[in-house]
């Protein structure tokens, strides 16, 4: 069995926040700015200040059969387990998956082919 990786982003929008969890998002937003944003497989959570859309960003492996549904799967659960920690509602969920086994390789200035 191959196993490919996969970088998952799962997107959404932050909804119903109290003002205790607001404020706690709030103290800690600038750990959360794109530009600490990164590919890993625990998954790196980002927004900004106005606590409107947030992304999770995962790199996990998975088979090549089926890879990105079971990436996908995966990297969905747990950042709904995530939002639920932090106390986070959300709305419009959109999730994608992109095998990045098959992405072609550039070496000095030719194409992988």
């Amino acid at each position: 069995m191959t196993l490919h990786t996969f970088r998952v982003t799962v997107r959404g929008r932050f909804d119903g926040l109290t003002d205790a969890t607001r404020e706690a998002l709030l103290a800690t937003v600038d750990q959360h700015s794109w530009l600490n944003s990164a590919f890993t497989e625990a998954g790196t959570l980002t927004y900004g200040p106005e606590l409107g859309p947030f992304t999770f960003r995962y790199q996990l492996s998975a088979p090549e059969q089926d890879g990105a549904e079971t990436a996908t799967t995966q990297a969905g659960l747990e950042a709904l387990a995530t939002l639920e920690a932090l106390g986070c509602g959300h709305t419009e969920l959109r999730l994608g998956a992109v095998d990045m086994d098959e992405i072609p390789i550039r070496r000095k200035g030719r194409r992988a082919v």
